[in-house]
């Protein structure tokens, strides 16, 4: 074997988490959380219910500045919902300080309730809940004008809202609807309608997107990332794929604590255990034979056929402990193009790191067991 082989020998073990990363990643977002001058700045919130041994939430750090948004990923149970429940004064925190909004906003909560009421009341904050909270009888129409109301907009920002955004949330022909009668998902873009009106600078959303389907999830994405005042978002949900549309960071709650926080790229390269080869193979040739051609040139073992159906294979080839993601993609490319392409009869290949699905799959399997 070659001096330039032996360095890839040793591999990621695949129950090894980077724990000095992983708490760096969470001293930087503490610090950050008590930097923040506007926005969303959590700092140790906590909640434990009574008669529970475990907290539900466990010292929770959070910084959200404005146009960012900060997407919260977990298995169920895992205090998403709880955290979006204290943050918006539906459930008092056990611990931790709370700051909304800008300076003149900010109400600093420890162990006590806010005043949401008053937060709403002057569009600092906006809030799709996972359930929606809609009246059966009354119309789209008159949700829109009823919450305009109560938080004190003028008809024509009001109108203004409908004319910059209605018509990529809740379809015109809706608007004389009553809730009762419109689709999950479009009970859905209502909730989200409510919450964007005054243009709040923060703004919670938990799963926001459920029973929308794909064509309505980006029309969405597109208005969250379009919205004009570009207020802070702490969003939950269980798509991997929108997390990695929207987010500028990821956060990762497992039994109630954060686990990780970090954009989808850093994610991704410090948390990818193998690399995916998807190939197309000539007539004769085998996936059984690419795969052990590829290990003989890695100097490895482990690499697995995870799809092989007529012509097309998919292979899964462990991570070398000196090579990152895209040092060993490239590694691959120089392997295949040096020669196993032709001698393993391999017509199109394509190569990439795990998905955030996978990566998140991972994670929660290793910290249940």
């Amino acid at each position: 074997m070659s001096a330039r082989m032996k360095k890839y020998t040793k591999l990621t073990p695949p129950e090894k988490a980077d724990r000095a990363f992983e708490a760096e990643d969470l001293r930087e977002e503490a610090l950050r959380a008590d930097t923040i001058v506007e926005g969303i700045s959590v700092r140790n919130l906590t909640k434990i219910y009574p008669k529970q041994k475990k907290a539900a939430v466990e010292s929770l750090d959070i910084g959200v500045a404005p146009a960012e948004i900060v997407v919260l990923l977990g298995p169920n149970g895992a205090g998403k919902t709880t955290t979006m429940k204290m943050l918006t004064g539906d459930e008092i925190p056990t611990a931790g300080l709370i700051k909304l909004g800008r300076p003149e906003d900010f109400k600093v909560a420890q162990s006590g309730r806010l005043d949401f009421g008053s937060l709403y009341r002057r569009q600092v904050c906006g809030y799709c809940p996972q359930v929606d909270a809609l009246f059966p009888e009354l119309t789209v129409e008159e949700h829109l004008k009823l919450a305009s109301t109560l938080k004190g907009l003028r008809l024509n920002s009001s109108a203004s809202f409908h004319q910059q955004h209605m018509d990529s949330i809740v379809a015109g022909q809706h608007f004389k609807t009553r809730s009762a009668k419109l689709s999950g998902g479009n009970r859905r873009k209502l909730s989200l309608a409510l919450s964007m009106l005054g243009c709040p600078r923060v703004m919670f959303l938990d799963e926001v997107t459920t029973g929308m389907d794909p064509a309505a999830r980006r029309s969405v994405w597109a208005v969250l990332r379009g919205e004009g005042s570009r207020p802070a978002i702490l969003m939950s949900t269980h798509y991997m794929d929108e997390a990695s549309a929207l987010s500028t960071r990821v956060g990762i709650m497992i039994n109630g604590e954060m686990r990780v926080i970090g954009n989808v790229n850093e994610l991704t390269n410090r948390f990818s255990r193998a690399i995916s080869i998807e190939a197309s193979l000539s007539e004769g040739f085998s996936a059984s034979f690419l795969a052990d051609s590829l290990s003989r040139a890695l100097g490895i073992t482990g690499v697995v056929v995870v799809e092989d159906f007529n012509s097309s294979v998919t292979l899964r080839v462990p991570l070398c402990e000196d090579l990152t993601p895209t040092q060993q993609i490239a590694e691959l490319f120089r392997i295949m193009e040096g020669g196993l392409k032709t001698t393993c009869g391999v017509v199109y290949y394509n190569t990439f790191p795990m998905s955030l699905e996978q990566i998140f799959i991972d994670l929660v399997r290793e910290q249940r067991a």
